[in-house]
This record gives structure tokens, sequence and C-alpha cells, in this order.
């Protein structure tokens, strides 16, 4: 399909239900109870760093008690977090990561003088990572791990040296993960109808926790799992699962509803990168990135990212992308903004080279936790989305305080969610929605015609309606 004048401005598709211009302020309505719940631990607001503090906290709780204190393939990631005053990057421990490039394309570099001694006294070795074309060297010590302020030294020293290092950036789902600010049952709101099949399918690539194994009774999600994608749902803590929902269960089953909502016919790949506590690495998510692409998705969602101590970019992401240009040129990546209030970074949205994508609240102005900037490119309604959620019951420990009665999701559950990772896949969703109607279209061109009709909006970029909140 195409948009034309008739088109509702800010409304790229109005058979989705929708009558309302994408224009603040211009909305009479009002967030509902549970929408409120979310957002106000969201964001910058006292409440809401508390909120997310003692989210970390317990996340951290739940790997220490089988005394894991480094990575290790297929297990947990251990990290810690660096408090700066304002949004706290979480660092893994024991993994510095360097260009290749930086060491002259060698990695004999690392064993010349000064550089040489300095790994030396910390029992560090450089490891390639194939999947990144060996364009990033891993520095770790084993069987004793490093913890992150001796990491950060070690960095700096390196970076004297004349050799850039920096460390390894967790890339959780938003605001970090599930949070205190979870989602809620869908209890008198109007569920989508059947799915439908429309038009050719255009691949998606969902990155993210990934998808229940348990299947639907309403064509929902049908085929998505496939056995090596599967979010266990209850994998925390790692010496005995509780029985309950992890802290970051259901995301990205969520995330890909959102895109099938909007797109019904779209392939939607998911990729697990992200654990079923929210919690991922850099290097994890970009070797996904370029699996995804490898496998034919022309357009990747990201619902996940963080900001960094110094707001630079994290270099495995980097290198992602610039293998992504090389090899697949025409793939787009399209990235949550952040939940932090923020103008600072958050990658991988604030490269240039991603589609970045805030949220607007219900009332159409931009939602107060929404990260915003010259970096965001556009926003869409981020607040009291509805979408395809998991069984099972949330765990007590997620808000005693905000939500003392843990929900318990029964078959085919449907759920809101609020924030900025449930904005970008509504924008994925409607590229992917154009290009299966009109092969000739290229995933930009796509996005250039959705924005097109939208409005401009301060900090957030354009502002397209595309599902309404509740």
């Amino acid at each position: 399909m195409s948009l034309d004048s008739t088109d509702t401005p800010g409304v790229p598709f109005p058979d989705l239900g929708h009558t309302r211009r994408a224009v603040p302020g211009d909305a009479d309505t009002a967030p509902g109870p549970a929408t409120r719940r979310q957002t106000a631990l969201l964001g910058s607001s006292s409440a809401a760093q508390a909120a997310l503090r003692r989210q970390i906290d317990l996340v951290q709780e739940r790997r220490r008690r089988r005394g894991l204190d480094h990575e290790e393939p297929g297990d947990a990631i251990a990290f810690e977090i660096v408090d700066r005053g304002r949004a706290e990057p979480l660092l893994v421990v024991n993994e510095l990561l360097m260009l290749a490039a930086d060491v002259d394309g060698s990695y004999r570099g690392f064993r010349r003088g000064p550089v040489d001694d300095l790994l030396a006294d910390h029992g560090l070795s450089a490891t390639p990572v194939p999947e990144l074309d060996g364009r990033i060297v891993r520095l770790q010590r084993t069987p004793e791990p490093l913890p992150v302020d001796t990491l950060r030294e070690v960095a700096a020293r390196l970076r004297a040296l004349g050799y850039p290092a920096s460390l390894t950036t967790v890339t959780p789902l938003g605001p970090i993960l599930k949070g205190e600010g979870a989602a809620e049952p869908a209890e008198g709101l109007p569920f989508p109808g059947d799915v439908g099949v429309w038009s050719p399918a255009m691949a998606v690539a969902v990155i993210d926790s990934g998808v229940t194994a348990i299947p639907r009774t309403d064509g929902w999600l049908t085929g998505l799992a496939t056995g090596t994608n599967t979010d266990p749902l209850d994998a925390f803590p790692l010496d005995a699962p509780d029985g309950y929902l992890d802290f970051g269960a259901g995301h990205g089953t969520f995330v890909a509803g959102i895109v099938q909502q909007i797109a019904p016919s779209a392939d939607i790949r998911v990729l697990r990168a992200v654990d079923s506590d929210g919690i991922g690495s850099e290097v994890t998510v970009a070797v996904a990135m370029l699996r995804a692409a490898a496998d034919g998705a022309r357009i990747l969602n990201l619902s996940l990212g963080s900001e960094t101590e110094d707001d630079q970019p994290p270099p495995a992401l980097r290198v992602a992308l610039d293998l992504l240009a090389e090899r697949h040129p025409d793939v787009l990546v399209v990235a949550a903004a952040g939940n932090s209030d923020s103008t600072h970074p958050c990658w991988p949205a604030a490269f240039r080279d991603v589609v970045a994508v805030g949220a607007l609240g219900v009332d159409r102005r931009r939602a107060p936790y929404s990260n915003h900037g010259h970096w965001v490119d556009c926003a869409t309604v981020g607040s009291g989305v509805l979408s395809t959620y998991v069984e099972g019951t949330e765990n007590p420990q997620l808000s005693p305080a905000v939500d003392p009665s843990p929900d318990t999701y029964g078959p085919d559950p449907w759920a809101t969610w609020t924030g900025t990772s449930f904005a970008a896949p509504q924008i994925v969703g409607a590229l992917a929605r154009l290009l299966g109607a009109d092969p000739t279209l290229t995933p930009r061109a796509a996005l250039r015609e959705v924005l097109s009709r939208g409005v401009p909006v301060p900090g957030l970029g354009v502002a397209v309606e595309i599902l309404p909140g509740s």
C-alpha cells in the first residue's frame, strides 16, 4: 500500500482503528490506572530511579546464588553497575573490548612492550570474536575474573598507551529490565481479531528475550518459536528457579506481537540475545544482528539499549553496523530510544545509521520517560500498548509497594505495557506492512514514506500514530 493525501495526517494506517492525529495535546484521552503506574516507574524521577536500582540489585542477587562471578558460554552474564549520578550503565565483569584495527590489525600487537606488561600483570589474554569478522578482540582473565573497577583502571592505562579499550556494555531490555513498571493484564480492552494474511511476507527480526514456546490457540505468534529462540520464562534464580515469571520474561513475545498486529503477514524471526531477567551484552546483540541479516531479515528491531559512561558508542555494536553496511546495505535497524527521560545517547538507537524511536503518551505529547534529543528520529505511542504476553504468575518481588498482588496470566494472554521498547516495533511493523504490499520499496524508502505523513515534535523527530495506548 502507499500513503496518499486522503489519509489522516500523522496516522499512516487508519484501518487500524485510529481517528486521532498524532499532534501533541490534541487528544482528550488520559492514561488508565495501569499505564499511570507503569509511567511513574520509568524516567528520571527519584521514585523511578529507586525502583530501577532495587530491580538491578535483585537481578544481581538472583545471579549470585549459584556463585556466578563471570560470564560463561551459554550462561548468565555477571555485571556491575557504574554510579555516575544519572542513568547508570551496567558493565560486564571480566571483559574488555578493543578494535583489532587499534592494534594495527594484529593481535600480536598486544604483546609489545608496556602493553604486554600491563596485560600480563593482570593475567589478561586476547581472543578475537570470529562472528564479528575478528574486528573485535576480547580481553579476559581466567580462571579468576577481574571486577569492573580493575577493568576500568586497565582500560584507562591502555588508552594512555595509545590503545583504545572499553568495558563491555550490557544492552538490557528497557528501562534496564522489565522493572517495576511491568506488564498489566489487558482486562476490558478489545483484543485484535484473527491474524489474517493479506500480503507477501517481509522478513523482520526481533532481537530480544526470545518468544514463548507455549502454543497459543488464537492464531497469534504461530510458528515463531524454533527451539533455539525460546524464552524460558523461569530460569532464575540460577540455583533454583522459583516458579514465577522472570523479570524480563515475555518481553520478546510482547514485541513480536506488536509487529504482527501491524503487519500480519510479516515473516517474523525472533532471536534470543537477552536472558529472561532482561540482561544481555553488546557482543551477544551484535552477533545476533549479523546472524539475522545473513538469514534474510531486512528490518531488525532492537527494543533494548544502554547509555555509556562517556557517551561513546559501544564498539561491538559499531562493528556490527559497519559489517551490516558492507554485507547487507539494504538492511535497516530500528531501536528503542530508551526510558531515562534523558538527552544522552542511548545505544544502539543513537547511531546515525539506526532509526531511534521515542515514545508518546496517550495524550500524544512526549511521554515523560522517553529519551529525546537531536538523535531521536521518530516517535509513536508507547504508553499502555496492548500485545501478546506469556502464561505464568509475576514474581512478587517485582513491585510489592506498587502492586502487592502479582498478576497471573492464563492461556492466550494479552497485556498492556509501557516504554520505548513498545514504540520501536510499531515503526518496524509499519515498514514491514508497506514493504509487503510494495516489494519494489527499500526499507529506507518505506521509512521516508511513513515519516512523510508524520507531525514534527521537538526532541522526538517526527510523530506518527500507529497503535493506540490505554
